[in-house]
């Protein structure tokens, strides 16, 4: 098994299976439930779900676009994503389509306001 920068043994990648998918992707398109319910229901964690939606994200709208020999020059142009578009820019709809960082100012004032 592969590990890690910090040593730490790599846990296997989770198989699932055709049907699995399916059902997944049939909640999923109902649409009358959360990601979170679906994810619930199917034994998954919210997290996984948002960080597979994020990833799949960065892929198509970044990683896919262009070859990245140099890894220096793949880690510099992911890093300047995250933090130039993605979080500051990008409009999310499960954040009522407001970037991130738009989303934490309307929901928390700096401490110095607080009565």
């Amino acid at each position: 098994m592969k590990t890690s920068g910090s040593n730490k043994p790599r846990r296997p990648r989770r198989a699932f299976t055709p049907e699995f998918k399916a059902g997944i992707v049939e909640q999923c398109q109902r649409g009358d439930r959360s990601i979170g319910q679906v994810a619930k229901d199917f034994d998954l964690t919210e997290t996984a779900v948002v960080a597979e939606s994020f990833f799949a994200t960065i892929k198509t709208e970044l990683l896919d676009r262009q070859p990245w020999p140099p890894k220096t020059k793949a880690h510099k142009a992911i890093f300047e994503y995250i933090e130039g578009w993605y979080n500051t820019r990008r409009r999310h709809s499960s954040l009522g389509y407001l970037s991130p960082a738009a989303y934490e100012s309307t929901r928390y004032q700096p401490v110095d306001q607080v009565a």
